[in-house]
């Protein structure tokens, strides 16, 4: 089962760091930084989308962030708490569950949250 996270939440010391590299200005290592910076800030269903979870796409992250709200409630959730998602069975509950559950993925979303990423908590949709 393929559960490893895809994101890589880099966090750059400066504009000191970027601009030894070959053909990166000042000017550019400053637009670098901005743009990244900016993506830090994203909604929960792109973040979830972007962990690459097994046989989770774009439809199904919407309704786990509708549901759940925030990530924390997400990654407690049971097998049978998730099925209760609309579209989501026994298959894709076990391999969100087991994403999870593996270490390597929690402190994976660690460091993307201590390098600044976030999101809004979403509020929960009263349809499921």
């Amino acid at each position: 089962m393929a559960t490893d996270a895809s994101p890589h939440c880099s966090h750059f010391s400066g504009t000191d760091t970027l601009v030894v590299l070959e053909r990166m200005g000042e000017k550019s290592a400053d637009n670098l930084l901005e743009a990244i910076n900016h993506s830090k800030n994203t909604a929960l269903q792109r973040f979830l989308f972007a962990l690459g979870i097994r046989e989770v796409g774009e439809a199904t992250t919407r309704a786990l962030a509708q549901h759940f709200g925030d990530l924390e409630s997400l990654e407690h959730a049971t097998e049978e708490t998730l099925q209760e998602v609309t579209d989501i069975g026994p298959v894709v509950a076990a391999n969100i569950a087991a994403f999870f559950r593996q270490k390597h993925n929690r402190e994976l979303i660690e460091k993307c949250r201590k390098s600044g990423v976030n999101w809004p908590k979403v509020e929960r949709s009263s349809s499921f």
